[in-house]
């Protein structure tokens, strides 16, 4: 199954408090370093991996 990811709303995760990423489209991350990039990708995989276990059991 395909899925699309139009937004991502990060909520105490690491350095993001509450914060909402608009992600339709093509998506680059850039900025310097220590400004969350690899946080929003790391808090994509946590989500995936979430979703994933769910849909095992």
């Amino acid at each position: 199954m395909r899925v699309e990811i139009k937004r991502v709303t990060v909520k105490n995760f690491k350095k993001y408090k509450d914060q909402k990423f608009d992600v339709s489209g093509s998506v680059v991350l850039a900025g310097p370093n220590n400004s969350g990039k690899t946080t929003l990708i790391q808090a994509i995989a946590v989500w995936n991996f979430a979703v994933s276990r769910k849909r095992a059991r």
